[in-house]
């Protein structure tokens, strides 16, 4: 009995450890550039309007992939957009930067952009 309780524990403890996730809200954008978010590779911010709010992520370090979304407002969407590519095959605007690219998906209505990075 003990030997079973003792697997159970170790299983346990090795299945919560498998991956390191890290979340981040940010109202602003300046609120994301004053948490060093543009330096740390999460979010390409070069590209991403200075109109953009409600900013949130989900940062895996152990994979090194990220996912989240953002508000932008109407007026800002079309010059978000012309900074991406249009990848027709998965509907989906891309960037990349050195070996980085990020996928977003933009809903035209209410101009709510989610994003992952692969």
């Amino acid at each position: 009995m003990r030997y079973r309780i003792l697997v159970l524990m170790l299983i346990s403890a090795s299945l919560s450890s498998c991956y390191d996730n890290v979340s981040e809200n940010h109202k602003t954008y300046q609120d994301a550039v004053n948490s060093n978010l543009n330096t740390r590779g999460w979010l390409p911010l070069d590209v991403i309007p200075k109109t953009a709010t409600d900013i949130s992520l989900t940062n895996n370090l152990d994979i090194n992939t990220s996912t989240g979304g953002f508000q932008l407002d109407q007026a800002s969407l079309s010059d978000f957009k012309s900074k991406l590519n249009y990848d027709e095959t998965n509907t989906v605007y891309v960037y990349s930067k050195g070996s980085s690219v990020w996928s977003f998906r933009i809903n035209e209505k209410t101009a709510y952009v989610q994003y992952s990075l692969k």
